[in-house]
């Protein structure tokens, strides 16, 4: 069962009976940029990418964008659209009025009640966004005051099998990467996703804790972690999930209603994009 979870739902972020297409994507990335993986520990942060496109088209100064166009730490609750402009109200007050808006939030968003649109959504375009799928991917980071997992070539990934699927089955090293800091992460998907949000950090690291001392305990003592990051995907309003997926039953025509626009509003995203769904390649692309 750990093995099967290291070849589906460590791809996909959920099990068979979920989703469908099973690594259609990720045999697309590999043909269109080559079959190595690489984990990215660039110091500068993924941030740098947006930077990058972002000051192709807005006013920047020494890499700081400084263009009044964009606004940051606005979010949006509605969107009212007549027959020749839109009006965008944000939670402060402010209101934007537009000739078309192009809505770009993830489709566990618009599943939510986060924005409201008037007039509403037609039932065909809410149908294809309820159907669709946002999947839920974990990586629960620790940094220890030293090493007492295996390194060197052929330990980066490490498997514990446990009864319940996806109990803290994969986890990961960062040696290669950041040498020296003393770093591993175990990630977590779906159902134990959920749990491991709804539940305490505290219940969380001790769960961890008992996890690495049956690994690697063989009475050794087994350090408290100095630092641990527990992202929360689900639970955060302005993502609510880690990124789509393709469910069992869902149709092509169902999958272009969710690409279609409604009036003068416009959709995009990661979910919109049938070459590279789930990946930031298609967000970017759409």
């Amino acid at each position: 069962m750990a093995v099967d979870y290291f070849y589906n739902d460590f791809e996909e972020a959920e099990p068979t009976r979920i989703s469908s297409l099973k690594n259609t994507f990720p045999r697309q990335l590999m043909e269109d940029f080559g079959e190595d993986s690489y984990f990215v520990a660039d110091p500068r942060g993924f941030e740098t990418v947006v930077h990058y496109i972002a000051n192709q088209f807005l006013s920047h100064n020494n890499n700081k964008i400084t263009d009044p166009r964009l606004k940051l730490k606005k979010t949006v609750r509605k969107i009212n659209q007549s027959k020749n402009k839109v009006i965008i109200t944000t939670e402060d007050g402010s209101v934007y009025h537009a000739n078309y808006v192009i809505v770009t939030v993830s489709v566990g968003v618009l599943q939510s009640d986060l924005i409201g649109f008037v007039p509403r959504l037609p039932l065909w375009k809410k149908l294809a966004i309820n159907n669709f799928d946002m999947a839920i991917y974990t990586k629960i980071f620790m940094k220890f005051p030293y090493k007492f997992w295996p390194t060197g070539p052929g330990t980066e990934f490490l498997l514990y099998a446990h009864e319940t699927r996806g109990y803290f089955t994969i986890w990961q090293h960062l040696e290669n990467e950041l040498p020296g800091e003393n770093m591993i992460f175990v990630t977590v998907t779906d159902e134990e996703s959920r749990r491991i949000e709804q539940q305490s950090e505290k219940k969380t690291k001790a769960e961890i804790m008992q996890v690495l001392k049956k690994m690697f305990g063989n009475g050794k003592q087994i350090p408290e972690p100095d630092t641990m990051l527990i992202p929360k995907w689900w639970s955060n309003r302005l993502y609510k999930g880690s990124y789509s997926n393709w469910p069992n039953g869902y149709t092509l025509h169902s999958y272009h209603d969710l690409q279609q626009p409604f009036g003068r509003i416009y959709f995009a995203g990661e979910h919109t994009n049938s070459t590279y769904l789930g990946y930031v390649d298609g967000a970017y692309f759409s």
